[in-house]
């Protein structure tokens, strides 16, 4: 800890005195060896003398550190760490703050304790009500006003909805609709005892999406009949389910980012990890969890498990969540614009033509059969409506309503916990949540609702989820105040704030949290607004289940500059380190030497030219002192091979390279611009291997029954692991193309999808031995039917690039190497010829690169 004086004179100072004066006995321009920093290029001498009792002193020089090359950061025994900078006042500093601050309490009213300004909100209300702004251009700007996420973030919505509640009686017409902010005038429309609202403009886009389902009927026996009994189940499902799933699938996917993390520092010998994440990487994965528990969806081809997607294709399988949070904007937005509209129309559909086939896929199994979680037990919402008592045995409407179920929680609930999660960082109040969970060291229910329930509450009303709903005005009628009563016309869009209310409330002390729910469900039916949420509980299980989990890990947490952005770091356990050392090193481990090929490959042509490659280890070797990859072999040819994007710790995902295909593009652009010494003349990605390894090979495995003739892998899960690396695959090569297309060039891109590999559990077993052991897999009891779920694998990843190659957007320029058993062609034992579970020895990298180099030669 150290006091300063100047914010930019801090250790550097002392750090600069130390190598400017020692006590060496040499110059005191010479680098101290503690703390003196560094250049690269430069090998760092530390010479000192040393005077031995009667002998004349002795100059000693001792190596400090190497040259570092250019770009690299070298290494130093004292660093500059991140660290905490606060603000210490003198005594008579803090004296004449305090009585500042008495004389201004003297003078100046204590300032409300709500976080918004009404008369902030009056500027904003001018400007969006002055004469000169109509028609569609002010209901745009009213949109941004009340729906824009900074405006929401920096309390300027928050601020307008102040302004129409204390000016204008809570009610205001404009271009956005009728505007209805008073909590009061809120649950007037949403209890609607005179039926002078309805939800018809939503049940006609309903229409367009999904088809007609409940959630867009007014009151009425049709209501009744179709939503009684799925409303029933969902407030009955058990209390602590939803909290327990949201926890589980919470914490599991945070441990699976921190270790990715953990093993990548590692395999570099680095003792500290650290990474970013987007908290919508973790409530994506819950609310996966519980589409699978609630209505059993898990196991069907016609679903795909994962986030949203802006560039899905409609032939590909919907995602869930990803798809539903589009259907709900459009629907229950007043003016949601021509995007979601968009998707939603196509995303609704594509979610219907799913769940009828998967509705067709029950049916087979026999006509009572309801889907099952993933336990084997039935799916508790799924049942309701697959056993409605009217309407159970209609198809059509049970994939519609399983739909419009499915959509009525995942937004709700992806919405809930964002929103909290933003207010949180907005308060800075996330740090002292996550002490207080840590401290408490306890998880369950009753303890997350004694410790961040109020907190998530008062959150949750500052951000209500959804913050706006509408309805439309059915007959003319007054609404507000007498002095600031407004003429509704039959026709209007009627506005609610909920978002306006709940924040009234807040800031009144109000106690009832029913308002951001739609209302309250109680035992006398006229009392409820029709649509109130039926899953309040379980939402709020949910809710605060995530939350938890995000609150609870012990390693450091912090929040990062964007939104919903956390940071973790923390030190790694040196046997790992040691592990990844042994195994980078290569030198001393066996393992890692070639045993030599009975049948060697051709040698190497001399070749002239550019290969660009771009993708993972095959191109980005891990065993530099004793291995080779693709990317060697085409410079050992003459090639020139730029590693700009080979590195697999930053592209060893097909994603990754998704994530940096526009940098991508740009790089094949300049390496075609002029002065080009050498042309390129193919492109080379590699990418999917470790997409399909670890925790994703693990979702592909059946668990062992002993069934010899049950295979292992479960193939609707290939089919959707390798449709979502097609998917990465395609948007890679679609902008690759587009590039090429435009600086018109010509050149072969090139895919292959690895050899034939055998889990054997070599240098790390993380990647296929870990996740069998765990299914109940063991070798060599199971070395079979493992070996063979590998060759799966492989030529399942394969068949996809060889069709992708062949579809007539890719066929004039992509080309599929099959690189399948060139190992098993080299050695007469194939295990030999693997450096580890995933990296071939040199000779069959050799082998890849000619049959990769025959297809450039023979490229027109």
């Amino acid at each position: 800890m150290t006091y300063v004086a100047s914010i930019g004179e801090q250790f550097e100072v002392v750090q600069r005195w130390l190598n400017g004066g020692n006590s060496s006995g040499t110059s005191s321009g010479h680098s101290c060896p503690i703390v003196g920093v560094p250049d690269n290029g430069v090998t760092r001498v530390f010479r000192f003398e040393h005077e031995a009792a009667g002998k004349p002193a002795q100059e000693f020089s001792v190596t400090l550190e190497g040259p570092t090359p250019l770009l690299e950061e070298p290494d130093a025994l004292t660093r500059l760490e991140w660290g905490l900078y606060l603000f210490a006042p003198s005594f008579a500093a803090l004296d004449r703050l305090g009585r500042f601050a008495r004389i201004a309490a003297a003078v100046i009213p204590a300032l409300p304790s709500a976080a918004w300004s009404a008369a902030r909100g009056r500027h904003q209300l001018a400007e969006l009500r002055c004469p000169h702004a109509a028609g569609a251009a002010n209901t745009d700007a009213w949109r941004v006003a009340l729906e824009d996420a900074q405006a929401i973030d920096r309390l300027e919505a928050a601020d307008l909805w102040a302004a129409i509640r204390d000016d204008h009686g809570g009610v205001l017409r404009s271009d956005y609709g009728v505007i209805v902010a008073a909590p009061e005038l809120v649950e007037q429309v949403l209890l609607d005892r005179q039926g002078r609202y309805s939800l018809k403009g939503q049940f006609e886009l309903m229409r367009q999406s999904v088809g007609e389902i409940y959630l867009g009927l007014d009151p009425g026996p049709r209501y009744d009949d179709e939503s009684g009994p799925v409303n029933a189940a969902i407030m009955q499902l058990p209390r602590g389910v939803a909290y327990g799933i949201s926890f589980a699938a919470a914490e599991r996917k945070i441990n699976a980012i921190r270790d990715e993390a953990i093993e990548h520092a590692a395999r570099f010998g680095e003792s500290h990890w650290n990474l970013t994440f987007d908290v919508r990487e973790v409530v994506d994965e819950v609310l996966a969890d519980l589409c699978e528990a609630w209505f059993g969806i898990q196991d069907s081809p016609h679903f795909q498990r994962g986030s949203t997607d802006w560039q899905w294709p409609d032939e590909e399988p919907p995602i869930y969540p990803g798809h539903f949070t589009a259907l709900s904007r459009w629907m229950f937005q007043p003016h949601p614009g021509p995007v979601p509209a968009e998707l939603g129309r196509r995303y609704g559909q594509a979610l219907t033509r799913a769940m009828t086939a998967f509705v067709a896929d029950i049916r087979r199994n026999g006509p009572n059969d309801v889907p099952k979680e993933p336990g084997g037990g039935d799916a508790p919402i799924a049942k309701a409506v697959f056993g409605h008592r009217t309407h159970g045995a209609n198809d059509a409407w049970v994939a519609r309503t399983m739909v419009g179920v499915m959509m009525g929680f995942v937004a709700p609930i992806i919405g809930a916990v964002l929103n909290v999660v933003r207010e949180w960082q907005r308060e800075r109040r996330f740090d002292a949540l996550r002490a207080d969970v840590r401290a408490g060291a306890q998880t369950d229910l009753a303890a997350a609702e004694r410790i961040l329930g109020r907190a998530a509450y008062e959150a949750a009303r500052m951000r209500p989820m959804p913050q706006i709903i509408w309805r439309t005005a059915l007959v003319p009628h007054r609404l507000g105040p007498s002095a600031h009563a407004v003429d509704v016309k039959a026709g209007d869009i009627v506005v609610l704030g909920l978002v306006s209310g709940t924040q009234q409330c807040l800031a009144d002390g109000v106690e009832d949290n029913s308002l951001m729910f739609g209302g309250k469900r109680t035992a006398t039916p006229d009392q409820n607004p029709t649509h109130a949420c039926p899953g309040r509980a379980s939402g709020f299980e949910a809710l605060l289940g995530t939350l938890c989990a995000l609150l609870a890990p012990a390693e450091e947490m912090r929040q990062i500059g964007t939104p919903l952005g956390l940071s973790m770091e923390g030190l790694i356990d040196t046997g790992r380190i040691a592990m990844f050392d042994e195994s980078l090193a290569g030198a001393t481990s066996s393992s890692l030497l070639e045993p030599p090929p009975d049948h060697p490959p051709a040698p190497l042509p001399t070749r002239v030219g550019q290969v660009l490659c771009f993708g993972d280890s095959w191109v980005s070797n891990p065993y530099p002192l004793v291995g080779k990859d693709i990317r060697d072999m085409f410079k050992a040819c003459g090639y020139d091979a730029p590693e700009d994007f080979c590195d697999y710790r930053r592209f060893g995902f097909i994603t990754d390279l998704e994530r940096v295909s526009e940098d991508m593009a740009a790089f094949v652009s300049r390496r075609f611009k002029p002065p080009v010494s050498l042309i390129p003349k193919a492109i080379v990605l590699s990418g999917g291997g470790n997409d399909s390894t670890k925790s994703r090979f693990a979702t592909l495995l059946v668990p062992n029954d002993q069934n010899l003739a049950m295979p292992i892998l479960d193939p609707s899960k290939l089919a959707i692991l390798v449709g979502n690396i097609e998917r990465s695959y395609r948007n890679v090569l679609n902008r690759l193309l587009k590039e090429l297309s435009q600086i018109k060039v010509d050149v072969p891109v090139i895919l292959h999808g690895y050899d034939h590999f055998f889990p054997q559990g070599l240098v790390d077993a993380n990647w296929f031995r870990k996740p069998l052991n765990t299914a109940g897999y063991k070798r060599p009891v199971d070395q079979v039917r493992e070996d063979q779920a590998c060759h799966d694998l492989i030529e399942a990843l394969n068949k996809m690039l060889a069709n992708l190659a062949q579809e007539p957007q890719y066929r004039r320029l992509v080309r599929h190497v099959p690189l399948q058993g060139t190992i098993t062609s080299l050695w007469n034992n194939p295990t030999d010829g693997w450096r580890d579970d995933l990296h071939p020895h040199n000779s069959a990298f050799q082998a890849y690169a000619l049959a990769i180099d025959a297809v450039i030669e023979a490229f027109p």
